[in-house]
């Protein structure tokens, strides 16, 4: 099954934005990882939650806390907006 544009282009804005790192390891890029097995098991629908995940790795009170965790819930809801469509 192919992904509609929106749920690729929320993934593409996710690798241009934090690196092509669903292989790396390491806590911070759990999520990432997570992405990657979904991917390949079909699981489309849990991709999103990863997204949210991630903002744990900007904490509130963190310089970058609220540009990067808005970024990842936009890309969340257009990943789903993507698997509605």
């Amino acid at each position: 099954r192919l992904l509609s544009r929106d749920s690729l282009g929320a993934l593409v804005s996710l690798d241009f934005n934090r690196g092509d790192h669903f292989q790396s390891p390491g806590d911070r890029f759990l999520e990432m990882r997570n992405i990657r097995t979904h991917m390949m098991a079909e699981n489309y629908g849990a991709i999103p939650a990863e997204f949210r995940s991630m903002k744990r790795i900007w904490p509130l009170g963190t310089e970058d806390h609220t540009d990067l965790t808005n970024r990842r819930e936009h890309e969340a809801a257009l990943f789903e907006r993507g698997l509605s469509s």
